[in-house]
């Protein structure tokens, strides 16, 4: 895990991606997820970007950029949500 300031061309400088093979990002900001993912892509990282989202567009927006998933936080989490309650009242192997 690297917690780093994703404005610092210190941090881009001395970044190695070569040994990683999935990037989650963590920060709020939906356009500044976009930017690192341009970042990453540019600097050579061709392994997996992942980040949460709260709305369609933004999701896009950071797809766009070169992320490969966008996690919806409300309706990805409704879908597991009404998954387990699916689970509980029907078991493991129904459908």
């Amino acid at each position: 895990m690297v917690y780093a300031d994703a404005e610092d061309p210190a941090f881009w400088q001395g970044l190695h991606t070569d040994h990683l093979k999935a990037v989650i990002l963590g920060m709020n900001d939906a356009v500044a997820k976009a930017i690192v993912t341009r970042q990453l892509r540019k600097h050579g990282f061709d392994g997996v970007i992942v980040t949460s989202c709260l709305y369609d567009d933004e999701a896009d927006m950071i797809k766009r950029a070169g992320a490969d998933e966008a996690f919806l936080v409300y309706s990805d989490a409704g879908i597991g949500l009404a998954e387990h309650v699916r689970e509980a009242l029907y078991g493991t192997d129904s459908y």
